[in-house]
């Protein structure tokens, strides 16, 4: 992405992992014996999706995290229906208030 999209064109990234319904869960996985995506290390969460083991997705997050950085993307980014304690896990903060988000979106659109 960043080889097509200069770092200072982007306004916010918004990241996130899959996350299935126990009932899409086996469909998906009915239809697709064979996808690596789906054959994995889920787990039934709290909110009763099934997503990656947990460290496998804060690895995830990090890792994409600091390679935006590296590439000097240093723009705000937000983890997509993760609860609070997975934001501050890997960005050492909470996450920012959906209103704050439209406002840093809508600065970002009228600076550009």
């Amino acid at each position: 992405m960043l080889e097509t999209i200069p770092p200072n064109k982007i306004s916010f990234i918004s990241m996130g992992g899959l996350r299935m319904t126990p009932t899409l869960r086996t469909i998906a996985r009915r239809r697709f014996p064979s996808d690596p995506m789906l054959c994995g290390e889920d787990v039934l969460a709290s909110d009763g999706a099934f997503r990656t083991f947990t460290p496998l997705r804060l690895k995830l997050y990090r890792t994409l995290a600091e390679r935006f950085r590296k590439a000097g993307a240093d723009v705000p980014a937000y983890l997509c229906m993760e609860p609070t304690s997975i934001h501050e896990r890997v960005f050492g903060a909470t996450p920012p208030r959906p209103a704050e988000i439209g406002e840093r979106l809508a600065t970002a659109v009228q600076s550009k």
